[in-house]
């Protein structure tokens, strides 16, 4: 992964009055949300014994391990010990901080000091209602800056997606592609779809920013996706499709419609084809490049970049308790 970014890691509404523990950048964390209602990410060990700690409870707006009741607030800090009146202060959870916003959930990996007030995002889709879209999650067989990377490649719809294809409207040949370094530091490409002859053009665009959100337009439909890391073999990929229906029984309907058929037909295809890559992570030299690959080529180009300008001392961490 790289280091110093905002990920989104779950939707806002996976996290409730339960702790839910997942995996996540490789690490098994578990989510809950304090008294105040903010999201707290936290390491999903109990200090004591070593236990899961997502099995637990929220108890007074602090996180209770299943085993023996120790509690552990926002901060990670023990607060109780129910086997005794003293807290020792060497117990404590390490933590992650988040950022919360648009219904999902950002955790920051890299170092604590580089920090930024809030992740990049795309200001058309906040604050959209959300009568107006539906959302779905399937997890991939591979390293998530590959799926990121795919997401540029429109023109394997022809092909692949021959079932959603009908009379051939997608077509193969891309024309008046250009990508581009957006202003928030990401990728951001476009083009046009074309059939033989340069009939049934069908713009498309997809908008990259760090670390792993999306925006993708194609044949005027408008979806967000984001490449969550599981570990670095497995990937959930959480995304929405947007309805531009104005009204909102209808535009529901038709939100969740598009996303049954990402779940049922589309999706499945892309995973069952990505499954076979041999290389299954973007590195150099994964691919050799035609060119309508400029918009990957250039995500794969920054994120060498930022591996490369990466400190030593700024490999992802934790945030420590502090009593």
């Amino acid at each position: 992964m790289v280091p110093n970014q905002w990920y989104v890691v779950l939707e806002s509404r996976t996290v409730g009055k339960r702790p839910v523990g997942v995996t996540r950048m490789g690490q098994r964390m578990v989510f809950w949300r304090d008294a105040d209602g903010q999201a707290v990410a936290m390491r999903d060990r109990c200090p004591h014994k070593g236990v899961a700690l997502s099995p637990g409870a929220v108890v007074d707006g602090q996180l209770a391990c299943p085993y023996h009741g120790f509690r552990f607030d926002a901060g990670g800090v023990c607060r109780r010990m129910p086997v005794q009146e003293e807290v020792r202060p060497a117990c404590g959870v390490e933590t992650w901080p988040t950022w919360e916003g648009d219904g999902l959930i950002w955790l920051w990996w890299g170092d604590p000091e580089a920090r930024t007030d809030a992740p990049p995002c795309f200001p058309d889709l906040q604050g959209r209602p959300s009568w107006s879209w539906a959302s779905g999650t399937l997890e991939y067989p591979i390293h998530y800056s590959r799926l990121i990377e795919t997401n540029f490649d429109f023109y394997h719809a022809a092909f692949l997606h021959r079932s959603v294809n009908p009379g051939g409207i997608f077509g193969s040949r891309v024309v008046d592609l250009e990508a581009e370094v957006s202003p928030e530091g990401g990728v951001l490409a476009r083009g046009v779809l074309v059939r033989e002859g340069g009939k049934g053009p069908l713009p498309f665009s997809t908008h990259f920013l760090p670390g792993n959100l999306q925006r993708l337009e194609f044949a005027g439909q408008i979806g967000m996706s984001a490449a969550i890391p599981i570990d670095e073999a497995r990937t959930l990929s959480c995304f929405r499709l947007y309805s531009t229906l104005p009204v909102p029984g209808l535009a529901g309907l038709h939100a969740w419609l598009m996303v049954q058929g990402e779940l049922k037909v589309v999706q499945p295809q892309d995973i069952a084809i990505m499954a076979t890559m041999t290389e299954r992570s973007c590195q150099p030299g994964a691919s050799v490049w035609v060119a309508a690959d400029l918009g990957a080529a250039r995500y794969v180009q920054w994120r060498e970049r930022q591996l490369r300008r990466t400190p030593a001392h700024a490999t992802p961490s934790v945030s420590q308790p502090r009593a």
